[in-house]
């Protein structure tokens, strides 16, 4: 082997080597991110937020393509990418019920809601299971779009008193990352407003049964508990 050719091999393997370094270099940093809660505490309420009922908020289900740290934008009808430096802080399900959680507590007269499964060890009175359809900025509009289907139940889980379908369309305001998450937490907020509304429909409800059941009792205790007699 000539000198030449030995020289050859070695700028070569220099320039793998160089290739290879480069491609090594560390890239762009990972960003972390969080789903925000809303803040209506201060407007919404008016009973004591400690005699308020227990809320237990279950485990959010999600298909798994969402399933994924690096948060999603949807490109066209059927392609999906995945952001490989803008990443959720913790467990995407998790965001979300945390965040569905505060915000219920912030629209509701109640401090006392929980999640997971500390609801089989308390008396709850209400049971919020959510199904997470779709969830993700959608590039052609510039808006994240949620859809989810959810349940409301008595304490027992077994009784239901609301079940429905919400779809929301939310604007984005940039074209940034934060910006997504941001109109990612409206959109939560605005399905936790919905949720909230059916419980609170569902109080009244009970209350209005209630106060009707106790009317009609003292009714019948005023009457003797009988109706009186015909005269012939």
């Amino acid at each position: 082997m000539t000198i030449a050719s030995i020289t050859s091999i070695r700028i070569a393997i220099a320039a793998v080597c160089g290739v290879l370094a480069g491609c090594a270099e560390p890239g762009a940093p990972i960003r972390h991110y969080v789903i925000d809660t809303t803040e209506q505490r201060g407007t919404v309420r008016q009973a004591s937020a400690q005699d308020g009922p227990i809320i237990a908020v279950a485990p959010v289900a999600l298909p798994e393509y969402l399933n994924q740290n690096g948060i999603l934008t949807r490109n066209s009808r059927n392609e999906i990418v995945r952001s490989e430096s803008h990443v959720w802080a913790g467990p995407l399900s998790e965001e979300i019920g945390r965040a569905v959680a505060e915000n219920l507590s912030a629209l509701l007269p109640t401090d006392r809601v929980t999640l997971g499964a500390v609801r089989r060890i308390l008396p709850v009175d209400y049971t919020v299971d959510i199904e997470i359809v779709q969830f993700e900025r959608t590039e052609a509009t510039n808006a994240v779009d949620l859809v989810a289907r959810w349940v409301v139940f008595r304490g027992d889980e077994r009784t239901v008193l609301a079940m429905r379908r919400s779809q929301l369309h939310t604007p984005v305001a940039g074209t940034e990352y934060q910006d997504t998450a941001a109109a990612m937490s409206d959109a939560l907020g605005a399905l936790s407003e919905e949720i909230a509304s059916a419980i609170m429909q569902t109080r009244d409800r009970r209350k209005s049964d209630r106060l009707s059941a106790e009317r009609m009792s003292r009714n019948q205790g005023g009457n003797g508990g009988a109706a009186p007699a015909r005269r012939r």
